[in-house]
């Protein structure tokens, strides 16, 4: 039996090696190549989603900024006061059958429009103006306007010659101008006590109606009056979210508002209509998205707490008759498809379906391929707005087949080029068989390097056959255990780092040079210790995640609160925050700092109640003195601070529990110029007086 060749079993080996190594390189490739293109989608539409969301932060920043300013602007702050004024002093007004008959005329006209896109009753009773003056004025102004309905702002006053036209005469132009400066859809005034519109720019149904009794009691634009008038920051500006809105016949509005006050009076409400446009150009980039790098199907846009858009789809402007035929084969009911065409948006109208939403709601971002509201797979970013006020989430999309078209075409390279390559091997494989022994035994001897742990030899193999991949492949290794090497030193310093967080940075060097326990004196700190009054009811009441999630919220307040008075959290022990300012970093105002810092945490408290709807007080207590501070234990050791003024501190804190701030006498004496402090009770302690600030 003729015997084979060790050069044929050679060259056999090397042709199977070779044909094995191009089917693992090709899959490897395409693997690879995939995952490539996946980490460049995904980049581009983390990239995308994050300046849109910059963008529309900026954006409603800006009107935010312009609703405090005109808060404040003395004109606005007169007009309303005018306005209210000369709206109450209306005499009744009897209209003739001519102005009866055109009123009732236009709300026809009114309601046929409203119907075609709500389902609404037919009465015009239900959205006529309840009051003499309301009716007077929305003739005057609307009715017998001669300006074509959507332009009835262009009119300054009416010529009744009555103080109201005179008033309107006055301060339309101004409002006027802001409207078109900043592009707003209406600017109203409100008179917050009694509920009525007493001044609008653009004058639709809502104009001199009450927004508590009248027709439109139940819009968002009314639940906005309400909550201004409870507004406990009247210098700040309160927002609503889209809804539906009937005086402009459906449309989705959002409003923005502010309370308009005279030497802390409330005089009335300032509320601007958000318009959805300048929304609807920030996310769809001025409708260039490919410009934008979303290629042909990608698109970014808001979403509510209600799994509803809140800005326009892309494949509904570039393609409205192709979104429709998608969506009714999706299955959606066609009278809900009817009514987004006669809105002519998605505003409001198209749901969104994922439960990546949800997690966005909850203060979540991420990644997720699934089906969008046309049906079709994506691949999704998604993340909350973090916008105070408006509870959106934000997402950036693109159609899969479109984002893998390129592993496709790479896909079919990569097979023709293995084809290649395989010929190439079976021409060459006799040459490389005398040249196998060489590059085996640079490869045992790197081994045997590697054994020795030098992971610094690289295997240098210059041919391109399979012992070229394998010397490859070696050196890969190799690279791989150095980058574990260097991954086990970053661990060793993110460790460094956690310790940092609980151990100061003097007393780490300590530690490390072999000391366990020690100590040393600091003099002249202020501390304070402050108690969340009544947290362990509300754990009780609303469960330990939900009420870990509010301890959260508040320990994260406080510690920005801390870091812009320069104090120094030392610990907090469930509901108990403890700080201290002046220990590790010596500063003259210490007791000044810690004070406003006290000053400041309470107002945050309140703001997070009004917010959440709780009621947790807070217990504060302010001390000042020296201090001992070290490291306690051995195996288990902890950073500590300890001494008279310490026990002082918790006693001080013990003895006035109905006392929401009380400090000590050491404090009142370096603060005494800056605050006026009241005794607490008639006694003492310890020899001391306890005090509280008069303003608390």
């Amino acid at each position: 039996m003729r015997t084979i060749t060790i050069r044929t079993r050679i060259m056999l080996m090397l042709l199977l090696v070779g044909i094995l190594s191009c089917a693992i390189l090709g899959y490897l490739g395409s693997d690879y190549g995939q995952k490539i293109i996946a980490k460049e989608v995904n980049d581009q539409l983390s990239i995308v989603l994050s300046s849109k969301k910059d963008q529309i932060k900026t954006y409603l920043t800006s009107i935010e900024n312009v609703v405090e300013v005109m808060g404040q602007n003395p004109t606005v702050i007169e007009s309303a006061e005018a306005f209210s004024e000369a709206f109450y002093k209306l005499e009744e007004e009897q209209l003739n059958a001519e102005c009866s008959s055109a009123l009732g005329n236009y709300y026809t006209q009114f309601i046929d429009r409203l119907s075609q896109n709500m389902e609404i009753k037919k009465d015009q009773l239900l959205y006529y103006p309840k009051s003499l003056e309301g009716c007077y004025l929305q003739f005057e102004y609307i009715v017998n306007n001669p300006n074509p309905l959507g332009e009835k702002d262009k009119m300054n006053y009416a010529p009744d010659s009555s103080a109201y036209s005179s008033v309107h005469q006055k301060y339309h132009p101004f409002f006027r101008m802001l409207l078109k400066k900043y592009n707003f859809y209406d600017i109203f005034i409100v008179d917050l006590k009694k509920g009525d519109i007493v001044y609008s720019v653009f004058k639709e149904t809502d104009f001199a109606t009450n927004l508590y009794t009248g027709p439109y009691r139940s819009s968002n634009l009314a639940d906005l009056a309400r909550r201004l008038q409870t507004n406990s920051d009247l210098q700040k500006a309160s927002w609503i979210d889209f809804a539906p809105y009937r005086p402009s016949y459906g449309a989705p509005a959002a409003f923005i508002g502010i309370p308009l006050t005279i030497e802390g009076q409330t005089v009335g409400g300032l509320i601007f209509q958000l318009p959805i446009g300048e929304i609807n150009r920030i996310m769809t980039g001025g409708k260039q998205w490919e410009t934008d790098g979303l290629g042909k199907t990608g698109e970014t846009f808001l979403v509510g707490q209600d799994h509803l858009m809140r800005s326009v789809s892309r494949f509904f402007i570039q393609d409205s008759l192709g979104y429709r035929k998608t969506l009714l084969q999706k299955g959606e009911v066609e009278a809900n498809i009817d009514r987004m065409y006669r809105y002519g948006s998605t505003v409001l109208q198209q749901k969104i379906h994922s439960n990546s939403l949800n997690e966005a709601f909850e203060g979540k971002s991420g990644v997720i391929e699934d089906s969008d509201y046309r049906g079709i797979e994506v691949i999704r970013h998604y993340e909350p707005l973090n916008f105070p006020g408006l509870d959106w989430a934000i997402v950036s999309k693109k159609d899969k087949e479109e984002s893998f078209q390129p592993v496709t075409e790479f896909n079919k390279s990569i097979f023709i080029q293995t084809l290649v390559l395989i010929l190439c091997i079976t021409l060459l494989s006799l040459i490389l068989a005398n040249r196998f022994v060489k590059p085996v035994e640079k490869l045992t001897q790197a081994a045997k390097q590697l054994i020795n742990g030098d992971t610094s030899q690289k295997v240098v193999i210059k041919s391109k056959d399979e012992f070229g991949v394998l010397g490859d492949t070696f050196n890969t290794m190799i690279g791989q255990l150095d980058e574990q090497k260097k991954a086990i030193q970053d661990q060793l310093q993110e460790n460094q780092n956690l310790l940092e967080n609980f151990v100061p940075p003097d007393f780490i060097n300590r530690i490390k040079k072999g000391e366990r326990t020690f100590a040393d004196e600091y003099q002249n700190v202020s501390f304070i210790t402050v108690d969340i009054v009544g947290f362990g009811a509300l754990t009780n009441q609303v469960g330990a995640k939900k009420s870990a999630t509010i301890l959260n919220d508040l320990v994260d307040a406080f510690d920005e609160a801390a870091a812009r008075n320069y104090v120094e959290k030392l610990r907090t022990v469930g509901d108990t925050y403890f700080a201290a300012c002046g220990l590790f970093e010596p500063r003259l105002d210490h007791a000044k700092r810690i004070v406003q810092f006290a000053l400041e945490i309470k107002q945050l408290l309140a703001q997070i109640n009004l917010n959440r709807k709780l009621d947790l007080q807070m217990k504060t207590s302010v001390h000042t003195g020296n201090v001992m501070a070290g490291i306690v234990g051995t195996d288990k050791f902890s950073f500590d601070v300890w001494g008279e003024t310490i026990n002082y501190l918790f006693t001080m804190n013990h003895k006035t529990q109905d006392i929401s701030l009380v400090l000590s006498e050491e404090v009142t004496e370096r603060l005494s110029d800056l605050y006026t402090f009241t005794p607490v009770g008639e006694g003492t302690m310890s020899g001391k007086r306890i005090f509280t600030i008069k303003t608390v």
